[in-house]
């Protein structure tokens, strides 16, 4: 039935029933295409290239200087479609090659964008959702003729968004203007050579996978407007050195940084309450952790796999820290406990070969409780880090002055390797970041 349709389509096309303009198509010796073995027609954003008999063929499209903005080897069928939108092709003039049978046949054709009707539109090489004086990005399967699988699969020619993405905050359509106030599940996914993205102020959500696997995604901003992550969003961004979460948010889902080999540096707000399952797994260049004040859960394997966490700081009032949360940490590394009472651990919770500091007075409590008896080495604080915050709520410690490098606690450079703090620079000691001069 598809394939009578496809038929049908070309049929049409060659009786010229199909409205828009024809491109006209000429050999290298200027001569025209025979009609009914090929034909191209633009038709709003889509040219189509209709064939008098299935074949393959290959596409280029190139600016008036002859640079190439697309190129592809397509598949056998008779009608071959190419969504200038979708591709990224500019608005202007441009020359349409296509090689049928060992001729090359070109038309020059001039391209103005013009947005689908309806609830979906394409700006700028990004989809998005219209829906009530509000827009949002979203996945690319929403619109007809585009497809997230296609992203997984493209070479260099066929990426369809530019290298830096600029989320504007309001989009003008048809004389209405929407607010951009959030990014829907997937809308990046398998964007591989996505570098940087900019988002406005007016965004308020980040949805599932929104940018998973953006594996080139070295550069984003999360505006303090944002009030929620959804799960997996940066999955596998394995470049991105740093994030800041904005004040306002509650929860770091399931997977959301998980394999963010890359990420050196978290800022974590004091609104957060619950870091879930896989949130930071395999975070291998993270080099210290300082979770808020008011988170009170950690999921299983949140932290598995920080294979350079030197410095763990656990706040007050934690409750639960579920199988696997710290498993894989360096047997060098340091964990800050503020609580004076053991919260709820399993056996597989932690690396017990690690060292554990725990509140001034508090020692025997800790070698006495179920499972964290199973650490090897365990600390009190000096009374004045008990009673004081180790670093603040943010995640990111503030730098203090001390001329006292010999004092107790052990100093980490900034990557969280052991150094002897004796010598001038900003380092790592019981959890914060210290100024020696």
């Amino acid at each position: 039935m598809k394939k009578n349709y496809i038929l049908l389509f070309a049929l049409l096309l060659f009786a010229g029933a199909v409205h828009g303009t024809a491109i006209t198509l000429v050999n290298d010796d200027s001569e025209p295409a025979n009609p009914e073995e090929i034909r191209a027609h633009l038709d709003l954003d889509i040219i189509y290239v209709a064939l008098g008999r299935p074949a393959c063929i290959t596409a280029v499209i190139t600016t008036e200087d002859n640079e190439t903005l697309y190129y592809k080897e397509t598949g056998g069928c008779n009608v071959h479609e190419f969504w200038l939108n979708y591709i990224g092709i500019p608005n202007g003039k441009h020359t349409l090659s296509v090689l049928l049978n060992g001729t090359w046949w070109r038309g020059d054709f001039e391209f103005k964008s013009n947005w689908p009707e309806g609830k979906y539109v394409y700006v700028d090489s990004t989809c998005y959702r219209l829906n009530n004086g509000y827009a949002s990005t979203v996945n690319p399967d929403y619109i007809s003729g585009h497809s997230l699988t296609y992203r997984k699969l493209w070479n260099i020619f066929d990426r369809d968004y530019p290298l830096q993405v600029v989320i504007p905050s309001k989009l003008a359509y048809k004389g209405v203007v929407y607010q951009v106030n959030g990014i829907e599940q997937k809308s990046f996914k398998w964007c591989h050579y996505l570098q940087s993205v900019s988002l406005p102020n007016t965004i308020t959500f980040i949805e599932k996978g929104a940018f998973m696997e953006c594996e080139n995604l070295t550069e984003i901003n999360i505006p303090e407007s944002v009030t929620s992550i959804g799960t997996g969003a940066f999955d596998g961004c394995v470049n991105l050195p740093y994030i800041e979460i904005p004040e306002g948010i509650t929860v770091i889902g399931d997977h959301t940084f998980n394999n963010c080999k890359r990420l050196s540096d978290v800022t974590l707000p004091s609104s957060l309450t619950t870091i879930e399952r896989i949130a930071f797994k395999d975070c291998t260049c993270l080099p210290y952790i300082i979770i808020p004040e008011n988170v009170t859960t950690i999921g299983e394997y949140a932290f598995f796999g920080c294979t350079s966490l030197a410095s763990v700081t656990l706040p007050e009032d934690i409750t639960q820290i579920d199988d696997f949360a710290f498993r894989g940490i360096p047997d060098a590394a340091h964990i800050y406990c503020k609580s004076e009472t053991p919260c709820e651990i399993s056996a597989n919770t932690f690396n017990f070969n690690c060292t554990l500091h725990v509140p001034f007075g508090c020692k025997e409590v800790y070698e006495k409780a179920y499972i964290w008896s199973n650490f090897i080495h365990i600390e009190e604080m000096a009374e004045e880090n008990s009673s004081n915050p180790v670093g603040d709520a943010t995640g990111v410690a503030p730098a203090v002055l001390t001329d006292d490098a010999a004092s107790d606690g052990h100093f980490y450079d900034l990557q969280g390797r052991p150094v002897s703090g004796t010598q001038r620079g900003i380092y790592i000691r019981n959890g914060k970041k210290v100024l020696v001069r």
